[in-house]
């Protein structure tokens, strides 16, 4: 039996359709293993390359020069046979950007994070923040965070940053593309819990007016908003 309850929003940026998000997040929780990524805008294709980093990181064990190699293969072949402008088939050689963390949950009470860029896990327990990976303060944030790119470089060698942790009954753990998790760390730099909002959550329109508030606000960026909840028994 599953010790974990698993919730997904995402909400893409204002004036924007759901489609044209360049969030992605890939759960399985039969193998435990969770992701979110975020595709770099001024990259091409950035929407369907975060997806398929999401889809290889929970769907296939191992070093990530084993799934990394699959996922770049297929956000590839995607284009063999389409017939592109000079500037996408440039843009095509260049690649496609995006920001990639991952989780593990092992059954013996530890877990395992991995991330390249500015997603971020919070660890909840007691009603207080005990863990934030891999951004700790709202100021470690810029304009320009680590991205994994899907075509390979002579030189390309990641190294995702990794966590280890534990976890027992009654944490929570979420996951958050940068928006969100900018957001988390200065409202909670500034005396608030915003963990208690999202634990409220139970519907993505509640999600959707959530975000959307804080936008309103200035508190919050307008951009693709994906949030991954956790939620051990007892929470």
């Amino acid at each position: 039996m599953s010790p974990f309850t698993l919730k997904a929003f995402q909400l893409s940026k204002e004036g924007y359709t759901p489609d044209q998000c360049e969030d992605a997040f890939a759960l399985d929780p039969v193998r435990r293993r969770f992701a979110i990524a975020d595709g770099a805008s001024e990259s091409y294709a950035a929407g369907d390359w975060a997806r398929r980093l999401a889809d290889g990181y929970v769907q296939q064990d191992g070093p990530w020069n084993g799934w990394l190699r699959t996922a770049r293969g297929a956000w590839l072949a995607n284009f063999q046979d389409q017939e592109l402008s000079w500037f996408a088939e440039t843009k095509l050689q260049e690649g496609a950007y995006a920001t990639l963390l991952g989780l593990e949950v092992q059954a013996e009470g530890t877990w395992q994070a991995e991330s390249v860029g500015d997603a971020s896990l919070f660890q909840i327990r007691e009603d207080r923040l005990v863990r934030a990976f891999p951004m700790l303060r709202a100021s470690d944030y810029s304009n320009r965070p680590d991205l994994v790119c899907s075509r390979a470089r002579d030189d390309d060698d990641i190294l995702p940053l990794c966590l280890i942790g534990d976890w027992r009954l009654g944490d929570c753990i979420y996951l958050a593309t940068d928006a969100l998790a900018l957001w988390f760390l200065t409202v909670h730099e500034r005396g608030g819990r915003p963990w208690r909002e999202w634990r409220e959550i139970r519907t993505p329109d509640a999600f959707a007016e959530c975000v959307r508030r804080e936008r309103r606000a200035g508190i919050m960026r307008n951009d693709d908003a994906t949030l991954v909840s956790i939620e051990f028994s007892g929470c």
